[in-house]
C-alpha cells in the first residue's frame, strides 16, 4: 500500500487573516500619528504667521506713524483680503500713502488649511481687527486646531468688546495685541 503525503506549502486562511488584521491596526496607528503631526505643523505655521504679520505692522507703524485700518469689520469675510492688499500694495489702508509704497510684506499668508474664510460657519481663522484707538493699536487672532502651551503666554481677553472672549484660551484663540483697548 502506498502512503500519500501531501506537501502543503503556504498559509492557512486564519494565518492570513491575522496578518491582515495586524497590518490594518499598525497602519491606523501610523495614520493617526501622521494626522496629529500635520495639525501641529499647521498650528506652528499659524503662530509664526501671526508673529511675522505683527512685525510687518510694526514696520508699517514705524514708517507711517499709525497702523492701517482696512475696509469692513473683521467679522466680514472679505476683511482679511483687504488687509493683505494693504500690507502688500499700500492700497486700502484707511489713509492716503504719499510717495512710493515699500511693501512691509510681499506675501501676507493665508491660513495653512487654505480654506476660504467664512464667518457664518466660524471658519475664519486669521483676523486683523479694526482699530479702536485712533490707528494706534491692533489685534491679530487665529484659531489653533489643538491646545498649545503658547496659549498661556499670548494676549487674552476681549477682541471686539471687553467681554466677548475673542482671545479666549479655552477656544484655542491665539492673539497678539498692540495697544488694544479691550
Amino acid at each position: 500500500m502506498m502512503l500519500s503525503h501531501k506537501n502543503n506549502k503556504g498559509f492557512t486562511l486564519i494565518e492570513l487573516l491575522v496578518v491582515v488584521a495586524i497590518i490594518g491596526l499598525l497602519s491606523s496607528i501610523v495614520l493617526s500619528s501622521l494626522n496629529n503631526a500635520r495639525i501641529s505643523a499647521r498650528d506652528t505655521r499659524r503662530i509664526s504667521d501671526m508673529k511675522n504679520i505683527s512685525t510687518a505692522l510694526e514696520l508699517f507703524y514705524s514708517t507711517y506713524g499709525r497702523y492701517p485700518i482696512t475696509a469692513g469689520a473683521p467679522y466680514w469675510d472679505g476683511h482679511w483680503m483687504n488687509f493683505q492688499t494693504c500690507l502688500e500694495t499700500g492700497v486700502g489702508c484707511g489713509f492716503t500713502i504719499s510717495g512710493t509704497y515699500e511693501p512691509v510684506m510681499k506675501d501676507v499668508s493665508n491660513d495653512p488649511s487654505d480654506a476660504t474664510p467664512n464667518v457664518s460657519d466660524n471658519s475664519v481663522t486669521y483676523y486683523f481687527s479694526y482699530n479702536c484707538a485712533s490707528n494706534q493699536g491692533y489685534v491679530l487672532r487665529t484659531r489653533l486646531e489643538k491646545t498649545n502651551q503658547i496659549l498661556s503666554s499670548d494676549a487674552d481677553g476681549g477682541y471686539g468688546s471687553a467681554v466677548d472672549g475673542g482671545c479666549d484660551d479655552a477656544n484655542r484663540y491665539y492673539c497678539i495685541k498692540q495697544n488694544w483697548c479691550f
